[in-house]
């Protein structure tokens, strides 16, 4: 079942603030039925009006008769035992959000940028140069710290984070990606010593960068066109989800009566934005990068 399924309105939670002696959660279940009824039937009459347009159009030979389903029956409303339960997780609701967050991940990713200290007013304004970040695999930020200079400054940052996941008693990163110092047995490794399997790797846009040395700045009139060769020579959408988004514009296609095509020909109808959205992107690998490449 999807997680979703046992998400909680908001709504029924501040009806769950008001549970008290005289106000209990079968009478809280009778006022969210309520609720539910009507508006499911402000959502049906709306539905029929909308059909009933569709169909005079049709009537007068505007468009072709449709095939107007059936609106959706009631979902029912949970049991009682269900808001006693919510209750229960409002109470500890800053436990739940903190073991929510708290995904420590395995992938290790260390960025530095100048966009965040840009934004400093006020007595902080000119006081550091840096903003380095520490994320993980799931696009979650672990930690942040401002510093003068780039790369300076980041042993009590990278000691602290150790210390996380040895009081988390979670297993150490064995992969660690870098915008800079990756080669070698440089200050960044001797910093994680305390886990000798970690491999440190560059970045891969950050690899991109430094083959794009040939452009002699952003503003190069090639520069758009060559990173974006550089980037479909590298990265490649992921097979299944492209597979997936091409069921979908097919099923699109199909329900605008474009029928009988195949799968490069809803390809080609598919938008990169889409594309983006929808997929997501990995890298090419090993030998299907060097497969072409020469002996």
């Amino acid at each position: 079942m999807h997680p979703y399924c046992y998400a909680c309105d908001l709504k029924i939670f501040r009806l769950l603030r008001q549970r008290g002696v005289g106000n209990s959660a079968s009478k809280i279940r009778a006022n969210v039925q309520e609720q539910h009824s009507e508006v499911w039937l402000q959502k049906c009459i709306q539905y029929m009006t909308d059909c009933q347009g569709f169909s005079l159009a049709a009537a007068t030979g505007l468009i072709l008769p449709p095939r107007h389903e059936e609106p959706p029956t009631l979902a029912p409303v949970p049991q009682c035992r269900w808001l006693v339960y919510d209750q229960d997780v409002m109470q500890r609701i800053k436990e739940v959000k903190t073991n929510l967050s708290s995904l420590l991940g395995n992938i290790l990713k260390i960025d530095s940028t100048k966009k965040v200290v840009k934004r400093l007013a006020g007595e902080s304004s000119k006081t550091a140069m840096w903003a380095t970040n520490v994320g993980n695999e799931y696009c979650q930020l672990i930690m942040s710290v401002l510093t003068t200079g780039e790369g300076f400054g980041l042993s009590p940052m990278i000691h602290g984070l150790i210390r996380s996941y040895k009081e988390a008693k979670a297993p150490p990163h064995h992969l660690l990606y870098v915008d800079r110092d990756c080669c070698g047995n440089n200050q960044l490794k001797r910093m994680f010593s305390d886990w000798p399997a970690l491999s440190i790797r560059l970045n891969i846009w950050h690899f991109m960068r430094r083959l794009s040395v040939s452009c002699t700045t952003d503003a190069h009139a090639v520069y758009d066109t060559f990173m974006s060769r550089l980037s479909q020579c590298i990265y490649v959408w992921d097979p299944e989800d492209v597979e997936a988004l091409v069921a979908a514009k097919k099923s699109e296609m199909e329900a605008m009566h474009v029928e009988n095509q195949t799968d490069d020909d809803v390809f080609r109808h598919i938008k990169t934005s889409e594309l983006a959205m929808h997929c997501r992107r990995t890298t090419r690998g090993v030998e299907e990068t060097t497969a072409s490449s020469p002996s």
